[in-house]
């Protein structure tokens, strides 16, 4: 089995984008947690206010 050089460079550009769409998966997993947790204290403060 002959390994090329194309094949490599096909290669590495696949994991390349890979990595990069894993990162950006985690980046917005990572907001909609803040985001989540953010809406959870905002709720939570309202209610507050609401109940004095």
């Amino acid at each position: 089995m002959i390994i090329k050089k194309e094949m490599v460079m096909m290669a590495s550009v696949h994991v390349m984008v890979l990595i990069r769409q894993a990162m950006i998966a985690l980046a917005g997993a990572a907001g909609l947690s803040i985001l989540f947790f953010q809406g959870i204290e905002f709720i939570k403060a309202l209610a507050s206010v609401f109940h004095h």
